[in-house]
């Protein structure tokens, strides 16, 4: 039987909702270690009592940004020497990674679902992604995730802390709205709301050691999830890599019409020459002076200094 530790994040929105209800189940599982991580600097020594007590499954309660923080610790500390399987309940705004890998259903009651398998020592279901893994230059760890983007993406996610998560309006809502938001804008050519999102995006582009040929961009996604919200999977195209890539060279050509091709990963046939790529990759080097976001997370890049996207992990997750 595996033993399970939980690691919370008690500032991720929806647990300071609903973290009662979280303890309340735990208080039924006596055997079930829990932590509340305050802040990141936290994980360390709380994974490394984990491994200590043999903790073999590690179940997430919080949103992407927990998420990519406790796979950053898992994979660059010292505490396992093997990734321990990780289960995830959708406990934040977002939550796109626990829409594919992650529990299904409200999180007390997931987590009770899990924990009773486990106890119970039924059969669970485990399934195996790569991670993106973001190196950043100089003797820095790499940071690891599971969802990059940058241009508009990083404006999408601005306009998702600042307009929509106000609202009240969480998970794949919050996501559909806040992207709709930011295209709508770019349509709209709002002239009252200058930035990135509508200059483009200065940075060049490197996959798999060939350099690309634009030089400003609207939108560039990688990826290593297999499913996102509402069916929608804006990647398409040939490669053997493992890591999902799509851009949209700026000023982006027909993006009305192109939309939804993308969107749904359907692209026409005169969009390639016109800046609109998707591909399989292994790896993907960046330079840019713009911020960059993983899993939720801002990221600031050094000026002229390549970021690398490589997928060099491999992580297991447990559903039920």
């Amino acid at each position: 039987m595996s033993r399970v530790g939980v690691v919370t994040n008690p500032g991720s929105r929806r647990n300071r909702a609903r973290l009662g209800g979280i303890r309340a189940v735990l208080e039924r599982y006596p055997e079930t270690l829990h932590a509340e991580a305050a802040r990141i600097g936290d994980l360390e020594g709380i994974l490394c009592e984990f491994a200590r007590r043999e903790v073999d499954l590690v179940v997430v309660n919080g949103g992407d940004g927990t998420v990519h923080s406790i796979l950053t610790e898992l994979c660059n500390g010292t505490a396992y020497q093997e990734l321990p399987a990780i289960s995830v309940l959708a406990t934040g705004m977002t939550n796109l990674i626990a829409l594919d890998v992650g529990l299904a259903g409200r999180p007390e009651a997931a987590l009770a679902r899990l924990l009773d398998q486990v106890h119970s020592g039924a059969e669970l279901t485990q399934v195996r992604r790569r991670l993106l893994s973001l190196h950043t230059g100089g003797n820095r760890p790499p940071l690891h995730g599971m969802f990059f983007g940058t241009a508009a993406f990083h404006q999408a996610v601005r306009m998702a802390r600042s307009e929509v998560h106000p609202t009240g309006a969480r998970g794949s809502l919050a996501f559909a709205m806040s992207l709709t938001l930011a295209i709508w804008r770019a349509l709209a050519g709002r002239a009252d709301r200058p930035g990135p999102l509508f200059q483009g995006q200065d940075m060049t582009i490197d996959l798999d050691g060939v350099h690309q040929s634009g030089e400003r961009y609207f939108l560039v996604l990688a990826t290593t999830l297999r499913r996102l919200i509402f069916g929608l999977m804006p990647f398409w195209g040939d490669g053997p890599g493992q890591i999902r890539y799509t851009s949209v060279a700026f000023p982006p050509v027909r993006l009305a019409r192109a939309l939804l091709p993308v969107l749904r990963g359907r692209p026409r046939p005169w969009m390639r020459e016109h800046g609109y790529l998707s591909q399989g990759v292994d790896a993907i080097a960046i330079a840019t002076r713009d911020p960059l976001v993983i899993d939720g997370e801002f990221v600031q890049p050094e000026p002229d200094v390549p970021v690398l996207l490589r997928s060099d992990r491999e992580a297991v997750f447990v559903r039920c």
